[in-house]
């Protein structure tokens, strides 16, 4: 919960993405890793304090820092929380929990490289979706989180526009609200983490 801090990036890509693909990877070369992230134990979460810190609300900065200088686990740097589990906007959110040893440590825990796609000169026009190209990528998107991926995406709340579902899909439930457009004015930008979909709704 990014509480009122503007680190939805970090929140998406270290936090979520990354944490899941740095299992993965764990898992990839020994099976009977003992790193998991569904315990809820933050050693076992990657911290996104640690690249708010040092990038921002830039999501091409966020997984730079991520590639130069990695990120810890939550145990060593994280926020403070308020009473319904926000990030809390005071000093400690821009202090440094991290001690000088663990920025050694923040090096084990980098990416090697990441790919960023947009699509035509508005990335948020939602006719894009029923283009050629946004096509292609909605198809590339699904694979990703059918192979287990988390896709890290961006918009504008202010231009998302809500539909109640009618129909239950696997995921979504009838009387349940969705986004199912993009469009007018842009501000207050906001980054996701896309974890699955649902054909049926």
């Amino acid at each position: 919960n990014q509480g009122a801090l503007g680190c939805c990036a970090s929140m998406a890509i270290t936090y979520t993405q990354f944490t899941n693909a740095y299992s993965r990877y764990l898992e990839s070369i020994d099976e009977n890793s003992s790193f998991d992230p569904s315990s809820g134990n933050k050693a076992y979460l990657l911290s996104p304090k640690f690249t708010y810190n040092l990038a921002g609300a830039g999501t091409a900065w966020v997984y730079e820092i991520l590639k130069e200088q990695g990120t810890l686990p939550m145990n060593l740097c994280d926020f403070s929380y308020d009473s319904a589990g926000g990030a809390i906007n005071n000093t400690n959110a821009s202090s440094w929990t991290a001690t000088a040893g663990t920025w050694q440590q923040a090096q084990d825990y980098r990416i090697s490289d990441y790919e960023q796609i947009w699509i035509g000169s508005d990335p948020y026009d939602y006719k894009i979706t029923t283009s050629v190209a946004g096509n292609l990528l909605i198809e590339k998107i699904k694979t990703a989180l059918h192979n287990g991926n988390v896709v890290v995406t961006g918009g504008y709340p202010s231009r998302w526009q809500y539909a109640t579902i009618s129909g239950t899909g696997s995921y979504g439930k009838t009387g349940e609200h969705a986004i199912y457009l993009s469009r007018n004015l842009s501000s207050g930008g906001h980054q996701v983490s896309i974890v699955g979909y649902d054909d049926e709704i």
